[in-house]
């Protein structure tokens, strides 16, 4: 179809379809929501650096002074009762 610059029908489905558009876009109320998805952080390298010189080994913290004289209790005198 040519118009020769006079399409008077094209120019008005042109502004009724623009019209449309814009009731269409003003008909939705815009809502932002925020989505927030929980993660477990757990930074296994950082536990055991933290935990590493908390306690000695046990073999630097025992002592042991050797005796050669068994330990022998009191002896209860019994005479005196």
């Amino acid at each position: 179809m040519h118009c020769n610059g006079q399409c008077v029908l094209m120019k008005k489905l042109k502004k009724l379809e623009d019209k449309q558009d814009k009731e269409h876009a003003s008909n939705f109320n815009k809502v932002e929501v925020a989505i927030v998805i929980p993660t477990k952080l757990v930074l296994p390298e950082l536990i055991k650096i933290a935990f590493k010189n908390i306690t000695p080994p046990y073999n630097k913290s025992y002592s042991y002074l050797f005796s050669n004289c068994p330990f022998l209790p009191p002896k209860r005198n019994c005479s005196g009762l």
